[in-house]
């Protein structure tokens, strides 16, 4: 009975709000070039700004978020996404992960709506 109270107490304690990082753990997305999408707090979702589509990809000029509360941060893009480089997201949020230099790593984008 103590060994069960004791893991309830661990699994109260862990902090489950990095999701986004356990789907792209989970399901090991990688980039185009094989490296993996989701490095150690380098992957967040577009909070503001403007992600349009053109025949070559997608036109971004919006600011994703990485982490939650105080140590948030947040990252300024102005860049196009090869169609051949955005990965479809399971959440249906645009997402983005960068490399430790800000260039970016992957780019998720929604499955588009019927």
């Amino acid at each position: 009975m103590r060994c069960i109270l004791g893991l309830l107490i661990v699994f109260s304690l862990i902090d489950f709000s990095s999701a986004h990082d356990s789907w792209l753990s989970r399901n090991g997305y990688r980039n185009n070039a094989g490296e993996w999408c989701c490095g150690e707090s380098d992957c967040g979702v577009f909070v503001y700004g403007h992600i349009g589509e053109n025949r070559f990809g997608y036109e971004v000029d919006a600011t994703f978020r990485v982490g939650e509360g105080n140590g948030a941060m947040d990252f300024v893009v102005k860049e196009l996404v090869p169609y051949s480089e955005a990965i479809p997201s399971p959440d249906g949020r645009f997402w983005r992960c960068k490399r430790p230099d800000g260039s970016r790593r992957c780019f998720f984008h929604p499955l588009p709506t019927m």
